[in-house]
């Protein structure tokens, strides 16, 4: 049996503020999380932890702001690369802070867990429904993923109708909720996200991930991405 960490959490200033764990954007001299992690990943690994899950690391809106947790996803394949939502890295850190740290997890014998969020996106830059996203150059705007109003529920001119979900009481609105279910065209929404899992793993190298949201979330779609590119005749 293994003990994972959640090594991440908010707080509030003395303004009652919520602050995202201390950043140096915000907080001069403290480090990104990410580079905090990294400098003390050996004495976790001493201590008995034997995985480290993080928060979402994809680009939210509001870049590295105080309140950015990361759950008001912008662009999913903005690791802390592009100069969107006003900085380059996300609230904890940049891509590289995250894949130095997932290989000195590894070093240690640690396993590392990501945040995904796949239920939502926040800060729409081209219309209702539509996200458009700079390239890997950080320039052009080419980035993969981009969107269109049949991508989401209830947006005109598709105004596609609710996913069927799990727990509709605690399907609470936030920003634009996915549709997976009955988008347009049909799986758009679905093999985008099967896209992104292959990429963020193969780019990161982290070993598993925490699907947030299922409870708001079309069921078989997250079995399909949990168990994409896995045998699954005998589940």
């Amino acid at each position: 049996m293994g003990v994972a960490l959640i090594a991440w959490g908010r707080f509030f200033d003395r303004h009652g503020n919520r602050i995202t764990v201390p950043a140096p954007s915000t907080e001069p001299g403290v480090p990104w999380l990410l580079d905090f992690l990294s400098h003390h990943a050996l004495a976790l690994r001493r201590a008995g932890f034997t995985a480290i899950q993080l928060p979402p690391t994809s680009k939210a809106q509001g870049g590295a702001g105080p309140g950015c947790d990361g759950y008001g996803l912008f662009d999913p394949r903005d690791l802390g690369s592009k100069p969107q939502q006003g900085s380059v890295p996300t609230r904890y850190g940049t891509k590289d802070a995250l894949t130095r740290f997932v290989a000195v997890a590894h070093a240690c014998s640690m396993q590392v867990y990501l945040d995904l969020v796949m239920h939502q996106r926040i800060g729409e830059n081209g219309g209702p429904g539509v996200f458009r996203y700079l390239g890997a150059d950080g320039h052009s705007s080419n980035g993969r993923g981009q969107t269109s109003p049949g991508w989401f529920r209830g947006v005109p001119p598709d105004n596609l109708p609710d996913d069927d979900v799990p727990s509709k009481a605690f399907d609470f609105p936030f920003g634009r909720e996915l549709s997976h279910q009955h988008c347009r065209p049909r799986r758009v929404t679905i093999e985008d996200a099967l896209d992104f899992g292959e990429w963020v793993f193969r780019t990161t190298g982290a070993d598993g991930a925490r699907f947030d949201d299922v409870k708001g979330t079309w069921a078989p779609f997250v079995r399909e991405f949990m168990t994409h590119g896995l045998d699954c005749s005998s589940i």
